[in-house]
């Protein structure tokens, strides 16, 4: 594994921790259907990084 794809894994590694907390406190919400579009699409979004080019 090279450094630069070790780099990207731990990017989108915590960036879904940061999604999870986000979507923890959606929940919690009444626009949470709304809130959760953006972050599927940021979500796909990492993983479409991690592909090889």
């Amino acid at each position: 594994m090279t450094l630069g794809a070790f780099a990207s894994v731990l990017a989108a590694g915590r960036s879904l921790v940061v999604h999870t907390i986000f979507l923890g406190k959606s929940i919690r919400q009444p626009d949470f259907y709304g809130d959760l579009m953006p972050l599927s699409r940021s979500l796909h979004g990492d993983f479409a990084q991690l592909a090889p080019r």
